[in-house]
């Protein structure tokens, strides 16, 4: 099984970040394309690495997922490169210019390969990563774009060799938060938003390449990153409403949620504290409206917006809680990262740590 992570690498959103520094406190507005951007960098960065790896015979590779057939190396320095075609004015004879492969631009993430095993007794299917290779746009005479592939496949047991602990670590982190999106339905019906001759293409090219017929997930980078990103985007809103409603039992909400940035001042009962009134009206018995006023507590669980601050060493996140009514400014909650991030799964926790070095890097 298969899906892909998809990366424009042309293209790579740029952002503006509003930073404002206080002494040793730097702020930052979290938003899904920011995360956008952070997953997209750190896959553009493992893919490219595989790839020079494969160059330099630091991994061995190979043309499918059966992972019986080998590149040679002088193959794998031609994959991506296509000829282009073009016709003389004078003699009318076919002039051929080859575009060779540029791993800098012409990478598009990566794909993963699974396989499957079934439990017939619980009735249950589990999937196994067993390769990774970086995507590529085949392309035909002429500059026409045929769909992605990979490029080659390389055995997870290899990627050591590549990348880094942290680089390998960040890399099973995406794969694990991504799996929870995706299903295994056949190339056809995930292909629901792609022409017809794409999809012919792209089971021709793996007929072609692969000695069985595989089942795999593919998704395109437009459901993929930006479900990923609004994914960790309110990973931390989760946490700190679970703080917040007494639903974590070993984590009080006076010692972990504050009102004020240094978290000095701690809340007691924030859903009182962070009430909301509502100004309205009704009619007495004599049929006459009176003003009445009405608080309604908080009761969480919403997709807060929230910025990330960096303190000495600790990241400090506040989240704004919104209090309409005539009578209320929005609230703040502060809550230290360091201190609750044993309450995320564990690959939730490495992506968040890496997020949130890669936006005070070198600040």
């Amino acid at each position: 099984m298969k899906f892909t992570l998809f990366v424009h690498m042309k293209k790579l959103l740029t952002l503006s970040l509003l930073i404002v520094s206080i002494g040793t406190n730097a702020q930052i507005q979290v938003t899904d394309s920011l995360i956008d951007s952070f997953l997209k960098t750190k896959i553009t960065d493992i893919s490219q690495k595989l790839y020079l790896a494969a160059l330099n015979k630091k991994v061995n590779v190979y043309w499918n997922d059966s992972f019986n057939t080998p590149i040679p190396l002088n193959d794998l320095k031609t994959v991506g490169s296509y000829e282009y075609y073009i016709a003389s004015e004078e003699d009318l004879a076919d002039t051929t210019h080859v575009i060779p492969f540029e791993f800098t631009t012409d990478l598009r993430g990566f794909t993963t390969v699974y396989t499957s095993s079934t439990d017939v007794k619980h009735g249950t299917i589990s999937y196994q990563l067993q390769g990774i290779g970086p995507m590529y746009t085949l392309i035909a005479g002429e500059g026409i774009e045929l769909g992605l592939t990979q490029l080659f496949l390389a055995k997870r047991s290899s990627f050591k060799k590549a990348l880094s602990k942290s680089e390998v670590s960040i890399l099973s982190s995406i794969i694990s938060q991504t799996s929870q999106f995706g299903d295994f339905r056949i190339v056809g019906e995930k292909y629901y938003e792609a022409t017809p001759i794409e999809v012919a293409t792209e089971n021709a090219f793996r007929s072609i390449q692969s000695s069985k017929q595989m089942v795999y997930h593919r998704t395109t980078f437009t459901e993929n990153t930006i479900q990923l990103s609004q994914y960790n985007q309110h990973l931390n809103s989760l946490v700190m409403s679970r703080i917040a409603s007494e639903q974590e039992p070993k984590y009080k909400v006076e010692k972990y949620l504050f009102q004020d940035l240094k978290l000095t001042k701690p809340y007691t009962n924030p859903g009182y504290e962070l009430r909301t009134g509502l100004h309205t009206q009704y009619g007495d018995e004599t049929g006459e409206l009176k003003d009445t006023f009405i608080e309604v507590n908080n009761e969480f669980f919403e997709k807060y917006e929230y910025s990330v601050h960096k303190v000495g060493g600790q990241f400090i996140l506040d989240f704004t809680i919104e209090q309409y009514g005539y009578t209320y400014k929005n609230g703040h909650v502060y809550m230290s990262f360091d201190d609750v991030k044993a309450l995320y799964p564990k690959h939730d926790r490495i992506v968040m740590e890496a997020f949130f070095n890669y936006l005070f890097e070198g600040r």
